[in-house]
């Protein structure tokens, strides 16, 4: 680092970041529980349920009254499981807004050639993996755009009617959690 030095200084410059990510992770990993429609197996089936009744209703081989219901009894579902999905939802903003503190530097980091084996491999573990800190980021960015699009009436009905949608997000939230969340302390000592 020693040619870097105008890189070193915009890197010592920027604002000190609290270290809240690992500790904050570690609660919400151990809060989640979920079963019922969280459940990969009933999901896919209520969804699949849903989405044949409505073809075979418009193609005229059974009445349209089975797919009002499974689009009714989905809508309650999420109305039901509402809670839960607001706190992963929650939980999901206190990580963007955490991450955001790191977005800067991992940016500045990720662009930048290092000459030392230890810096690369370091490099490497940031950005290259499998369990890269900016992809989770990236990940966890498209999950909160998923979870806001669901906020106008319209969008709710029609999206968990066909779709069971706000538990799709919360699902996806937690595989992320699962994949992400034991490397942050890895991105955090790196």
């Amino acid at each position: 680092m020693k040619g870097l030095t105008d890189w070193r200084i915009d890197f010592h410059s920027q604002p000190f970041i609290e270290d809240h990510l690992q500790e904050m992770s570690q609660s919400i990993f151990k809060k989640r529980k979920m079963s019922g429609f969280f459940n990969p197996v009933i999901y896919s089936l209520s969804v699949m349920i849903t989405l044949l009744s409505l073809i075979l209703g418009l193609a005229g081989v059974i009445s349209m009254t089975l797919f009002g219901c499974m689009f009714f009894f989905q809508i309650i579902t999420a109305t039901i499981l509402s809670r839960t999905i607001s706190h992963s939802n929650m939980h999901a903003e206190k990580l963007k807004k955490e991450f955001r503190g790191y977005h800067y530097i991992l940016d500045k980091i990720s662009r930048q050639q290092f000459k030392s084996p230890k810096l690369n491999s370091l490099h490497d573990e940031l950005f290259n993996s499998d369990n890269s800190s900016s992809k989770a980021f990236g990940e966890l960015s498209g999950i909160l755009n998923m979870f806001d699009q669901r906020n106008s009436e319209f969008s709710f009905i029609l999206l968990n009617g066909l779709f069971l949608y706000d538990i799709y997000v919360t699902r996806r939230f937690n595989r992320w959690i699962t994949r992400y969340l034991p490397h942050i302390g890895t991105w955090w000592s790196a």
